[in-house]
């Protein structure tokens, strides 16, 4: 095994183990989170989440339902 190969090995064990992944999603849930409330939880068009965030509206779709994101109700919906 390659020095380089090593040191990825390496790295991927100290991030596995210090939760890097866990951190990586949560940090991209709360910007998704943040971006879904300034636009009042518009996905698509102009001025929708997937264009602030510089995704198409289905792989925004994809990653809210990867990340446990759901809409909340609206209380005029109770």
């Amino acid at each position: 095994m390659s020095l380089w190969q090593e040191c990825s090995d390496i790295r991927f064990r100290v991030w596995s183990f210090c939760g890097y992944n866990e951190i990586q999603a949560e940090t991209k849930r709360n910007q998704i989170l943040k971006i879904l409330s300034e636009t009042r939880w518009r996905i698509e068009g102009k001025d929708g989440a997937a264009t602030i965030l510089g995704l198409h509206p289905s792989t925004l779709r994809a990653k809210m339902h990867k990340l446990g994101i759901l809409r909340p109700e609206s209380k005029e919906s109770h």
